[in-house]
């Protein structure tokens, strides 16, 4: 939500400018989670609910490909911070 410059939102602290660079890049997140639930629920929990072992199997794939999209993503970053410097 974005808000006019020292107005508060339920009497908190008054609220700034939202970029619509923020903003666009909040609603290219939340169109990707939005999609990528929809993969889950959709496609793959039925392909998958027939056995306890492959819920699991299932389950630490996709721990595994989230800790190597982690180690990716924090490699990336320091290699852009080193050719930044």
């Amino acid at each position: 939500m974005l808000a006019m410059r020292g107005h508060s939102h339920f009497d908190g602290p008054p609220a700034d400018y939202m970029s619509r660079d923020y903003a666009g890049a909040a609603e290219e997140a939340l169109l990707t989670l939005l999609v990528m639930n929809a993969l889950l629920s959709g496609v793959i929990a039925p392909l998958i609910t027939g056995s306890l072992t492959v819920v699991a199997l299932a389950a630490l794939g996709c721990v595994i490909v989230g800790a190597l999209l982690w180690a990716w993503h924090l490699a990336d970053r320091s290699r852009r911070l080193v050719a930044a410097a």
